[in-house]
């Protein structure tokens, strides 16, 4: 018997609730610090804007020695007043469920 599973959306950072021009951290070091240039994915580092997903891995790749076939889940490594924007997305829908 097949599964009824429904297939959550895109993650965004409207879904999160976090505006342009918020700034967020990358997870292992605080002290990079990203601005969110749009409602859905982008965000601006360095004077160049890309998604959150290939700037994880862009950092992932360049600071920490990782491999360059990787491919990660940008929203893992990335935190908002500490919560990782993965953890904060399931935070916002528990609460919906519960409500």
């Amino acid at each position: 018997m097949a599964e009824n599973k429904t297939k959550r959306s895109n993650n965004s950072f409207k879904l999160l609730n976090i505006r342009v021009g918020e700034e967020i951290n990358f997870l292992y070091d605080e002290s990079i610090i990203v601005k969110v240039s749009s409602d859905k994915n982008q965000v601006e580092f360095d004077g160049e804007s890309c998604s959150i997903s290939a700037l994880a891995i862009k950092i992932l790749i360049e600071k920490y020695g990782w491999s360059e076939n990787i491919q990660v889940n940008g929203w893992r490594y990335f935190t908002k007043d500490g919560i990782a924007l993965s953890d904060l997305r399931d935070r916002i829908e528990s609460t919906k469920i519960d409500e």
